[in-house]
């Protein structure tokens, strides 16, 4: 089996982490649909994709690419590194939905390790207040006093590479603990 997959490198956390892993990249940015299948075995598979839009088009895409995690480890028995979110404590849309969806489909495999970050930002395509204002927005919503835990890019791929290092189980925050008013981040 060849080491490592990773599923939605070019997105904002992947486009990090591949500078830091040599590692196949399977997403629609490369061509490579992971719904039309894994096409060779993995020791390792870093799930990162996910349409983020808040839809139930997007859950259902996002629902069809953890079938596809599924039907490729009925051949093969790869330690999976799901990157989740916060989200799935506020199970009020489809994203959080779709992130506890996928969270399910690898808690069914013996190998896993589901990573929950926070809010994660930096210089990029974020999509959080810190990103936005990086780029030079400067609309806040509501009052401002939204409490945010920030999660450097930098940091959440240094916590995918350490899983992927110790091979841990199970289901781990990846957050700072401190809580940051969105008018303070401003």
């Amino acid at each position: 089996m060849s080491s490592t997959l990773c599923v939605g490198g070019s997105g904002f956390v992947g486009s990090y982490l591949l500078k830091e892993l040599d590692a196949d990249n399977l997403d629609l940015v490369t061509g490579q649909d992971v719904r039309d299948g894994i096409k060779k075995g993995y020791e390792t598979i870093i799930f990162l994709a996910c349409n983020q839009l808040n839809t139930k088009e997007a859950y259902l895409e996002n629902m069809a690419m953890y079938e596809a995690l599924n039907e490729y480890r009925k051949s093969y028995d790869s330690y999976i590194i799901y990157f989740s979110s916060a989200a799935v404590y506020d199970l009020t849309g489809y994203y959080s939905m779709s992130k506890t969806l996928g969270e399910a489909y690898v808690k069914r495999f013996s190998n896993y390790a589901i990573l929950r970050p926070s809010n994660i930002y930096g210089h990029g395509d974020g999509h959080g207040a810190p990103d936005r204002f990086m780029r030079g927005e400067t609309e806040i919503f509501g009052d401002g006093e939204q409490i945010r835990d920030l999660v450097p890019v930098e940091e959440a791929v240094t916590q995918v590479l350490k899983w992927l290092e110790e091979r841990s189980h199970g289901v781990f925050n990846v957050s700072t603990g401190v809580g940051t008013s969105i008018n303070k981040i401003y």
